[in-house]
């Protein structure tokens, strides 16, 4: 049993639609989740370029103060503000207790931060390659 010409003409171009429309999805698709990967790992770049920022801003500010340095209230509240946003918790913790403490009272072990802003940034890093 044969199939007359219009017929094939007809299952041929049927074929040809559904074969084109799941090609296009297919595409479009792929295409999608290409861009959203690049999108995450620009976001998250972008991401730890603030908190590389941030960190070497409160260290600047933290080291100065720890030399006797005192910052007007706009950057000291910067400081505050920015480790209390970005900062992990452990750096938080270092910043505020330093912060709190009396002027004459005040002692950071600048190693020890350092070590945990490294390992925060190393951390944030590795999570988004």
């Amino acid at each position: 049993m044969g199939l007359d010409s219009a017929t094939s003409a007809l299952l041929g171009a049927v074929i040809g639609g559904v074969i084109g429309v799941v090609g296009t999805a297919l595409t479009a698709w792929t295409s999608a989740r290409r861009e959203r990967v690049a999108f995450e790992r620009t976001t998250s770049q972008q991401h730890v370029d603030r908190l590389r920022e941030t960190y070497d801003c409160a260290l600047n500010v933290l080291f100065n103060m720890d030399r006797g340095g005192n910052p007007d209230r706009s950057t000291y509240g910067n400081v505050f503000a920015r480790i209390s946003l970005h900062g992990s918790t452990e750096v938080q913790r270092i910043v505020e207790a330093y912060l709190a403490a009396a002027p004459g009272e005040r002692q950071i072990d600048m190693p020890h931060l350092i070590k945990k802003m490294k390992s925060h940034i190393s951390e944030l890093e590795n999570a988004h390659p």
